[in-house]
């Protein structure tokens, strides 16, 4: 059997499209057609029938996907003991893992179903991010869940206590994050009740330009708990709970099933693991 074979069969079944098999594997669509005839060929049946514009796996190509998948995956850790992945993180939790031999970290586009497509893909091979998905294709692993949290810088003119009220914030000026998930901003996300319109003067790109800005003015700004310590007294910024109800932010590893059996992959996942368990 050519190995060559059954690397674009699992690929084919875990992308669901001969068109986003080929990309991933960087070949052309009809060499990845002409692959799968050749196998379909060889086992004596057909693996995937079209259905609509996709296609879609039959019997036999489920039953076989499963084993192929887990020895492909265990081929390709034999080899990449040494290899480097490349990752997508978000910065709220990237001073957690710091740096970690065997891995890049990347921030994330702000589109989340471009995130996704990129993990599909094979652009990157894992994410650490508050990205949700319950696509099949996907792991997705609770990594972490904490507060968020309203911070001032120390000396702030009017906020001298150690709490705020629900009317302080509306009426203090924000920072704000330019990204956004879906259309909508972290705390409209997080927070279970209808929010009056804030006073947003100015939007950054970074948690840590939020947090500069934050430390030379008296603008106001909403971040992960763990990020407002680690800036708390590098830059004389004070730490107030949150005057309006909001859930924690969940960040989640996921990462391509492809990968669920790849040893370096794996050591990987470990590693940001007990990084992130140890920080929090």
């Amino acid at each position: 059997m050519d190995l060559n074979l059954i690397r674009i069969f699992v690929a084919v079944y875990s992308n669901g499209s001969y068109t986003q098999a080929a990309r991933a594997l960087n070949i052309s669509q009809p060499a990845v057609s002409q692959a799968i005839k050749r196998l379909e060929d060889s086992v004596g049946m057909p693996l995937f029938i079209r259905q609509g514009r996709g296609i879609t796996p039959t019997a036999k190509a489920v039953s076989m996907a499963e084993p192929l998948e887990t020895a492909m995956n265990l081929i390709n850790g034999a080899f990449s003991s040494e290899r480097r992945l490349l990752g997508y993180g978000v910065e709220a939790v990237l001073h957690s893992i710091g740096k970690l031999d065997g891995i890049k970290f990347v921030l994330p586009p702000s589109d989340q179903s471009q995130a996704l497509d990129d993990l599909r893909t094979n652009k990157v091979e894992l994410m650490v991010d508050n990205v949700m998905t319950e696509d099949p294709a996907f792991v997705s692993e609770l990594l972490s869940e904490q507060p968020i949290v309203v911070v001032c810088r120390e000396q702030h003119s009017r906020l001298t206590t150690e709490t705020m009220t629900r009317e302080a914030f509306y009426n203090e000026e924000h920072v704000v994050l330019k990204t956004r998930r879906g259309g909508s901003q972290l705390l409209d996300v997080l927070t279970p009740e209808s929010l009056e319109p804030r006073n947003e003067t100015m939007e950054v790109t970074a948690l840590s330009g939020m947090a500069m800005m934050i430390s030379s003015s008296d603008l106001i700004g909403i971040m992960p708990v763990s990020f407002a310590r680690l800036w708390e007294n590098k830059l004389s910024l004070k730490i107030m709970p949150m005057p309006i109800k909001s859930l924690p932010l969940a960040l989640h590893l996921v990462y391509h099933r492809r990968f669920t059996d790849d040893q370096h992959h794996r050591s990987i996942r470990e590693q940001i693991r007990e990084r992130v368990n140890q920080h929090l």
